[in-house]
């Protein structure tokens, strides 16, 4: 019994997944909108339709909700690209704050990083953080002397 029951959930689950993709396909967000919100009314857990909130969201220009979605799917284990993808919603939601936080961690990780040396000292340039926006920006330059992004955001705060 509990095989054909879990076998009905999952083919229930998989033809979720199927409407869902067909109402992106056809490009009727609020369609999967509604779909994955019924699926998290169902099962507020599920890192699946809270994925796919998020990127709806993001796509609508709705940083905030897709920030939110996405920092549910958060978990400690969890990949960098994700967590890079929550910063930069953070970013254009204009909560730099909470994007400072996720590039600081990418720097202390891998604090010769390029990328993580850019995305943090940009971070804190915004911030009005401009010592440590100054230092990072100066140690791009110890490594890359001609980069015109750091010598152009020296400039600015300067």
């Amino acid at each position: 019994m509990e095989n054909s029951q879990s076998n009905t959930t999952l083919k229930s689950e998989q033809e979720i997944q199927q409407q869902v993709q067909q109402f992106l396909s056809s490009n009727n967000l609020e369609g999967a909108r509604k779909l994955l919100e019924e699926v998290l009314e169902q099962d507020k857990e599920n890192l699946n339709a809270m994925f796919v909130l998020a990127q709806i969201s993001e796509y609508e220009g709705n940083f905030e909700e897709a920030a939110n979605y996405y920092q549910k799917t958060y978990k400690p284990d969890m990949q960098r690209e994700l967590k890079e993808r929550i910063a930069n919603v953070y970013e254009q939601a204009g909560k730099y704050e909470l994007a400072f936080d996720i590039y600081k961690s990418f720097y202390d990780e891998s604090p010769d990083d390029k990328n993580a040396i850019e995305r943090f000292a940009n971070t804190c340039a915004i911030l009005k953080k401009y010592d440590i926006a100054v230092e990072l920006y100066n140690k791009i330059l110890t490594q890359e002397p001609d980069d015109i992004v750091a010598l152009r955001q020296l400039i600015d705060i300067y």
